[in-house]
């Protein structure tokens, strides 16, 4: 099954994460575009080193091209921040980055970056990291947000909430909080985008206070 969860979709090598599934989301991007109308610029497509990323590039590449997008392949491994520098640098719609960012080794994924700014104006975040090392207290927060699936009382109408990594939430305005521990640190990151920094603040310290941290 393919679900986007944060900036993409990420699954497990060999299971949902294959040649058919990658190709799959390829196509769903160029729809989009299609349906945008914004077929007219190059795409940018990088990739990690994570096992089966160069290919995975390629075969999306391979779809982009067929359906008559041009392509700017990166010829070795790069961070995600570069295909997004190239976006917004160079003026294009879209890139393509092949990683499962802060996700274990036998994930893979397709993030995608878009240049939102040009589109609706600029966006301001706000982004804490909490140090966690206590397990016990991990779990709890865990089943406070992914089971019993509790949130704060924010101000503004929600829209959605994600589940697929960590606790996101979509405002109808536009705007989005996420919880997540990190998968790398003993971290619990919060963060939130609005037009104002003062907003996505707000989001930030409505989490951390419904959590006690």
């Amino acid at each position: 099954m393919i679900r986007f969860g944060t900036g993409g979709w990420r699954a497990v090598i060999g299971e949902d994460f294959t040649q058919e599934n990658v190709r799959r989301v390829a196509a769903g991007i160029l729809a989009l575009m299609r349906e945008e109308g914004r077929t007219d610029r190059p795409v940018v497509i990088g990739y990690d080193r994570r096992f089966l990323s160069e290919p995975a590039a390629r075969w999306t590449a391979e779809v982009l091209a067929a359906g008559g997008v041009d392509v700017w392949f990166m010829n070795r491994s790069a961070p995600t921040p570069l295909a997004m520098f190239t976006v917004m640098n160079r003026g294009l719609h879209y890139g393509i980055e092949i990683t499962a960012s802060h996700n274990p080794a036998r994930y893979d994924g397709v993030k995608l970056a878009a240049d939102l700014e040009a589109r609706f104006g600029a966006f301001r975040m706000a982004e804490d990291a909490i140090r966690f090392e206590d397990s016990a207290r991990k779990a709890a927060v865990e089943r406070l947000l992914l089971e019993e699936r509790r949130l704060p009382a924010f101000d503004e109408a929600i829209e959605h909430v994600g589940y697929e990594d960590g606790c996101k939430v979509y405002f109808k305005g536009g705007d989005w909080t996420l919880c997540r521990f990190s998968g790398t640190e003993p971290l619990l990151r919060v963060c939130a985008e609005s037009s104002t920094e003062e907003k996505a603040r707000s989001y930030v310290d409505a989490f951390r206070s419904f959590l006690g941290v």
